[in-house]
Parts: C-alpha cells; structure tokens; sequence
C-alpha cells in the first residue's frame, strides 16, 4: 500500500505486513494488538534423473569365393551412463517493511512488535522517527543456494580385437560439479526512538539500524545449460589426458603414472566445477592447469604432462590434439635459457608483459646461436658450479649484444613463419612489436601476418556517417559509453580508430567486400568503415575482445 503523502492506519487487533510493504512520505499507526512485518523468500528447486545404455552385437562375416563363410570378431559393444543433478534457491529479493519518506514514522504497537527479516525505514531526521511497542521481537532471514551434479557409467566391449585399455567392463570418468552461496537478510529500524514499555532496558545491540543494506540478495548461481556444459568439458579432457596417460606406456602403479593420474584428475574435477573464465576456455583451462604442474618436479614427468594438457585442451577448444600437444612442450621447454633467465621469462608471462617475453625468446635465439658456434652442448654443464660462472656470464653478455644488433634482429623477422591474419586473431594471439614489425604469438611460436592487414589507412580524416540520421541513431546507442562526448567529439574517435595502424593494441583487417574493421584491445572500442568512405558503426562491445573474434570469423574471409 502506498499513500502519496502521509499514510494513517488504526487498528485494534493485529496488524500484519507479509511479503508487502507500506509506503509513505509520513507514517502514523496505531496497532491495538501485535505488528507482525515478515519478509518472503523466492523459493526454486530442480532436481533431474537420467539414464541412457545401448548395446550392439556384431560380427565380422567373410566368404571368400568357393569356400565356405567365415565368422570372426564377435562381441557386444554398448554402454551405460546415469546422471543427477539437484539445485535449490532460497533467498529475499524484495524486502517487506514500512517505508517512510521526509516525513517520518510514528507507530504505537499496543503489545509486541515482530521483525522476520523486515525493515522499518524512514528517510527523515532520527527525530521525527519513533516507534513505541510493549514489547519487540527481531530476527534475520538465511538465503542459501546450492546445486551438485554428477555423472558415471560404464562402458563395454567384449570383442576379442579391442584395445586392452578397452576390453571387458571399463568405467566413463565420473565428473561431479558443485557450487554454494548464501546470505543474510537482516532485520532492521532506522535511526530514531524505540520505546520499549515493559523493558526499557533491553539490550538492541543485535538490531541493524542500517535499513539501506539490508536486504542483501543472492544471486542464482545454477544454470542448467552451463553445468550440462562443464561436464561435457572436463569429461572431454578427462577422456584425451587420461588416454594420453595411457599411450604413454608407463607401467601400471608405477610413480610416474600415479603422480599423472592424480595431477589430472585434480585438474578434471576443477574443470567440471566451472572455476576458469566462461567463454575462454583455452586460456582459462591453460591458467587453471599451470599452478598444478609448477607442483611437478621431475623434468621428465613434467615435459609428459604437458604434453597431455596441450593435446587435451586443444581437443576441448576444437583444435588438433598434436598441435596442442607441441605447443605446450614448446612452452614449458625453453631449449639454451638459463634457470634465471627462464625465471624472468616467466615473470614476464604473468605479468603479460608481451614484449618482455619476445625478448627473451630472442635471447633463446641468440645463445642457441653461441653454444653452436663454440661446439658447446649446455645440457651437458652444471652451470650451478662456480667454475663455470665466468662462461655462463660471458654467454650471457654475448647473447645481449646480438640481440641487440639490427643484423640479428633482420635475420630473426626474415625467418619468422608467416600466418594468414584472420586465422591469427581468430586463434586470440596476442601482439608486439620488434623492430618495426608486428610479431603474433600463435601455437606457441612467434609469427608474421602474411595478409595486407592495413588497406586503407589515412583516408577516414573527414569521414562520416552515411547521413545525420544514421549519426543520430548510432549516436544515442552508443556515444554514452565514452560517458558524456559530444557528437563531433563520436565522430571524431571513429576516424581516429579507422585511421590507425594494424599495430600493438590496434588489431584490424579490409576484407574483399572492401569493409574496414578496427579493435583497440586496450580501450575495447570497435568500427567499421564502409566501402564508400562513410563511418558504418562505432561502439564499445559489451563482450570486450571475444565480440571482435566473432566480426573476425564472420567477416574476415568475405
């Protein structure tokens, strides 16, 4: 209920305010028996069930001419799988309560006055508030969210050509996938007078006086279609590491293929519970996956589970499992860096520090060069031995001064692969430059872009939108995610984007259509230039750089 100005209510019995509230800009009650004002929670449960076998049997039947038919290879093939999945919600998502304006409350309860996760409010002076009840009960409402899921099942084969790793009864990777949260709703008076008749002296210590954050919402946190999805991707994984694992040939119980197991299926438990970046997986699940091998400590094991991890997330993101493979033994596995040097490379990565990292792998480059020219091998040195200190500083000091030379540097970009654009920026590369050249990390190596990525520039100085109409529209839509501009000043930022060079943090390309698309990846401002010289959109995505992937996809090709 809602009164414009000042809200009168007088009652002799009981007053109850239940999952509603009382609104106005000055409040007078008079309750004759109890005021109850409650709170209600927004309530949802799911729980689903399912169940899936099928079984084939098949032979191999041949009959060569003349001779009689023969039958081999006969088995059954099939599996089971069952899975479950339960989710509740619970929590206060509207507050009920009195809720005065300037004018204040005053309200006279003539016995108990009870608060279930309400609020008494007022937006007035503490002096123009009172509340005076015989006697006041309070107390908060827990919210809570919760959902687990889980799937096995088995998988048979029984014909006698099967793999061993797939003969007889052999289970599917169980996945399981949990989350919680929680909150409290808290009951509360804003500032002013609380009489208390038959108790002035009790202690309201536990009474929030805070009613403006009281509420305190949870959020859902289940979504039936993204935990379907993260057990597809961790049983994914699970399914390519755990295999890769056994393609090794590592004896059964043995140390190694224990330690492989456990590390990997740490990994696929993290993987189903959703705890990297939705929407990037590759990134997310190389982030997740590099604080559990730092924990290995045998180069050996350590250069097979990155093997696996890069065969497994390449097979979950799409790509080829041999090429993920190799890419993550190239990046643990610096060939002729030394320990300290490897250190600050990798300082480099986490800090993404791009440049620094192609520095470095210059560095790799230029010592690689010395130890062959001085017919040194240095996997066979203890470079932890004082005696060969002098060596290492040498080397060191060489591979700094041919990094440093513009020979080195030619020769270093001449050599360089090159990589068709669009698939660079599709694959999410990141960018430097080195000696006036773009340089793309893609499948772990540094890469040139062999397409013409920068038709077009410099003649969108005077550019504009198509007509005022178009300006208008684009304008309102997407001018106020700069903040207050004006349309000139819009404009003006299209042009310069347009304008720029396909370098560091500006990634862009003209397709055949003759289409001119922009993206600053450090200011996440994206357009496109129209083939007949006008401005066609210009905008920050919501969806920041994986927006940009996507116009890549679409349109680089046409």
């Amino acid at each position: 209920m809602t009164a414009k100005d000042t809200f009168t209510t007088k009652s002799g019995q009981d007053t109850n305010i239940i999952g509603s509230k009382l609104e106005g800009e000055t409040i007078n009650m008079e309750v004759g028996k109890d005021l109850n004002i409650e709170s209600l929670q927004d309530k949802e449960t799911y729980d689903e069930k399912n169940n899936s076998s099928g079984f084939n049997f098949s032979v191999d039947v041949s009959q060569p001419k003349g001779k009689p038919a023969t039958y081999q290879n006969a088995g059954i093939t099939g599996g089971k799988n069952k899975g479950k999945i339960n989710s509740t919600y619970e929590s206060v998502t509207d507050q009920a309560g009195i809720y005065a304006g300037k004018g204040g409350f005053d309200i006279e309860v003539g016995k108990n006055t009870d608060l279930k996760g309400a609020v008494i409010a007022s937006e007035a002076d503490a002096s123009k508030n009172k509340l005076s009840t015989d006697t006041l009960t309070y107390s908060d409402i827990e919210n809570r969210a919760e959902y687990e899921s889980s799937s096995s099942g088995i998988n048979v084969n029984t014909k006698p050509n099967a793999k061993d790793k797939d003969k007889g009864i052999t289970p599917n990777i169980g996945v399981t996938s949990s989350d919680e949260a929680d909150s409290t709703t808290k009951s509360a008076i804003a500032e002013g007078t609380i009489e208390i008749r038959s108790n002035p002296d009790q202690d309201l210590t536990g009474l929030s006086r805070d009613t403006q954050n009281s509420l305190n919402t949870l959020e859902k946190i289940f979504d039936r279609k993204t935990v379907a999805e993260q057990q597809e991707l961790a049983q994914l994984f699970g399914q390519v590491a755990f295999k890769a694992i056994g393609d090794l040939g590592l004896k059964e119980g043995s140390p190694e293929k224990a330690a492989l197991d456990i590390v990997f299926g740490g990994i696929m438990s993290k993987v189903g519970g959703g705890k990297f970046a939705e929407g990037a997986a590759s990134a997310g699940l190389t982030q997740l996956v590099m604080n559990e091998l730092k924990n290995i400590k045998d180069p050996a094991l350590l250069q097979w589970a990155t093997a696996i991890v890069g065969a497994a997330a390449a097979k979950v993101v799409g790509g080829k499992a041999q090429t993920g493979a190799s890419v993550a033994v190239s990046e643990v596995k610096n060939n002729w860096l030394f320990h300290w040097q490897k250190e600050e490379r990798q300082k480099a990565i986490d800090e993404e520090d791009w440049e620094k990292v192609a520095y470095w792998d210059r560095i790799d480059e230029a010592q690689d060069q010395i130890f062959n020219s001085m017919g040194i091998n240095p996997n066979l040195i203890d470079w932890t031995d004082p005696i060969n200190s002098k060596l290492l500083e040498s080397i060191s000091n060489q591979a700094q001064e041919l990094e440093a030379s513009s020979n080195f540097q030619n020769s270093f970009l001449e050599n360089l692969p090159t990589v068709d654009y669009p698939t660079i920026i599709a694959a999410g590369s990141i960018s430097v430059v080195v000696g006036g050249a773009v340089l793309y990390k893609y499948n772990g190596s540094w890469v040139k872009a062999s397409s013409p990525i920068a038709i077009g520039v410099g003649k969108w100085g005077e550019a504009t939108f198509q007509n005022e109409s178009k300006l208008v529209d684009h304008f309102v839509r997407h001018g106020k995610e700069w903040g207050n501009i004006t349309k000139t000043e819009y404009v003006q930022k299209a042009r310069n984007l347009l304008n720029s060079n396909v370098e560091a943090e500006i990634e862009g390309f003209t397709n055949n259509l003759g289409y001119t698309f922009r993206y600053n990846k450090v200011t996440n401002e994206f357009a496109i230039g129209h083939p007949n010289g006008t401005i066609s959109t210009m905008m920050r995505p919501n969806e920041g750089r994986q927006y940009w992937l996507e116009q890549v996809a679409k349109y680089a090709d046409l």
